[in-house]
């Protein structure tokens, strides 16, 4: 590229000198360069001058887009994905990308009294290079754990993070009530009494029934409150029993359905055998027709609501 100046005396017009100036620019890693030739010509002098000039590149910078901070745990229904996009403006093409992923939340199980790598979720891919706009996409999936997940994305010397939740919306902590207490609480698992409030309104409703019918106009023991056993955690999700983050659907794993709130185990331990088919009736009353009876092995009736 070329500029061209020309300049007179300031009082006849007449040019008295000429200055021109050449220069082109290429690009390495990290800056881009100038080349520059200048030539003067002034009364009738020719000067000439060739220098290099070094201007810094771009300070590298990334920025993290996130279809949703928020994502259901695997095996629940739902939306189970959230794809992160990774926009960066000053590294090359094919700057190496790579991405990890640490807990952020523990969603109920208290990860340090749990055997085993907790599950995190996935990424596809899980690591990679910037493309030619300065892009890069990958899409994490859950697993059946609920988890607070913190993803950090790193590529050349710039690092960004974001956090994807897996949860079940909408869970409530149970409340205490007239006519029943909660029950198996655990070190590893101390919030497990989340639920629906569906749910949550027909276990209340089976304790109002049994308390009316066994305990009319007298005093109800406290050892013979209904008993309600562990419901979900705190956000849902697969609830193991062994603390070793189990996938199984067997018996080996246990609460195969208490991830979404609308489950619980109804302690039968207290109720005499002669009052089980009035409180079943009174389960279904509530919203729960499709209950298990577990009585037999597991002392308890299998609430799904």
């Amino acid at each position: 590229m070329r500029h061209d100046w020309t300049w007179g005396d300031g009082t006849s017009g007449r040019s008295i000198g000429h200055f021109s100036t050449r220069y082109k620019t290429y690009t390495t890693p990290g800056t881009k360069s100038a080349s520059v030739l200048s030539s003067c010509t002034c009364f009738g002098l020719t000067v000439l001058k060739q220098m290099s000039v070094f201007v810094q590149a771009p300070v590298p910078s990334m920025s993290l887009g996130v279809s949703t901070n928020s994502v259901r745990p695997l095996g629940t229904g739902g939306n189970t994905q959230a794809t992160i996009t990774v926009s960066t403006t000053g590294l090359s093409p094919g700057t190496s990308v790579s991405i990890s992923m640490t807990e952020a939340g523990n969603a109920g199980h208290v990860t340090s009294l749990h055997t085993g790598n907790r599950p995190l979720g996935t990424l596809s891919p899980a690591s990679g290079q910037i493309n030619s706009q300065g892009n890069f996409t990958t899409t994490f999936t859950s697993s059946q754990y609920s988890v607070s997940t913190k993803i950090t994305v790193s590529a050349g010397s710039v690092s960004k993070d974001t956090t994807v939740n897996v949860r079940v919306a909408g869970l409530t902590l149970m409340p205490p009530g007239t006519g029943y207490y909660q029950r198996g609480q655990t070190s590893s698992h101390p919030q497990n009494w989340y639920a629906t409030n569906l749910a949550i309104s027909g276990m209340q409703g089976i304790a109002s029934d049994y308390r009316s019918m066994y305990y009319q106009g007298i005093s109800q023991p406290s050892s013979e409150r209904i008993g309600y056993n562990d419901a979900s955690l705190v956000m849902g999700g697969r609830f193991d029993i062994p603390n070793n983050w189990c996938t199984a659907s067997g018996a080996s794993c246990g609460h195969n359905e208490h991830r979404e709130g609308r489950n619980d185990d109804m302690w039968s331990g207290n109720i005499p055998t002669s009052r089980h088919a009035d409180v079943e009736q009174m389960i279904i009353a509530n919203g729960s027709p499709n209950f298990i009876d577990e009585t037999a092995t597991l002392a308890h009736w299998h609430l799904r609501f």
